[in-house]
């Protein structure tokens, strides 16, 4: 099964089907409050393959942050229309492929924070809007330690969960050093590709000894010299 399939312009690391393919491409995440500096011009300019936005750290959507702008937790509408002329202000001079990553819930028990059902409707909206991918996280908001069961793959029920909403693709992170399981989330359709971050620096030899246990004749190392460990 090819989980590339589909994506527009290609992902920056994916893992498809029985075989571990990956591609690393330059990629350009700009925190939200930079884009009234014409980033997305330099990143055009730059030849950057994809720009990813991110929610998790700076609050485009969750009322539970400070809001000024008309987001005050009655209307997600209101909420989204930051986002709304973020994206069509990056689309104006960017033709690659645009991300966003959403954190589906900031650890508050005050019941001020969008629910599930909320964000599948932001879900819906990015992707009328353009958004090529949704990466899935949760977190970074509030200095609040999660209020979930920590284990590996503990983030992927959220992925799942906006998957049930979009057409386009839902990428899972969390705790997923282990490359069988990161095969079978793949293979069960619970998300379309897995980023990985912090796997790659507690073992920077992940890519190819997954590539190993998944037994992927068609893997290849940058440098074969490199496989010595």
């Amino acid at each position: 099964m090819d989980h590339a399939h589909g994506y527009g312009e290609d992902p920056a690391i994916y893992i498809a089907g029985s075989s571990l393919s990956v591609r690393i491409y330059v990629v350009c995440q700009l925190v939200l409050m930079t884009y009234e500096d014409s980033a997305e011009e330099r990143a055009a300019i730059a030849g950057v393959d994809m720009i990813e936005l991110r929610q998790s750290d700076q609050s485009i959507f969750v009322p539970v942050d400070q809001r000024t702008d008309g987001c005050n937790g009655d209307s997600l509408e209101n909420c989204y229309l930051f986002a709304k002329e973020i994206i069509e202000q990056i689309r104006g001079s960017f033709k690659g492929s645009l991300w966003i990553r959403l954190s589906l819930t900031a650890y508050d028990d005050s019941e001020k924070q969008n629910s599930l059902d909320d964000w599948k409707t932001i879900g819906k909206l990015l992707e009328k809007d353009g958004i090529d991918c949704i990466d899935v996280s949760t977190g970074g908001l509030l200095d609040k330690k999660p209020n979930i069961p920590i284990r590996p793959g503990y983030q992927v029920p959220y992925t799942t969960a906006m998957k049930e909403a979009v057409s386009i693709p839902v990428s899972a992170v969390g705790l997923l050093d282990n490359p069988g399981l990161c095969e079978h989330i793949l293979q069960t359709n619970q998300a379309d590709l897995i980023l990985q971050g912090r796997a790659l620096i507690r073992n920077i030899n992940w890519l190819a000894d997954a590539a190993e246990e998944l037994r992927d004749t068609n893997f290849e190392v940058y440098n074969h010299s490199y496989q010595r460990g």
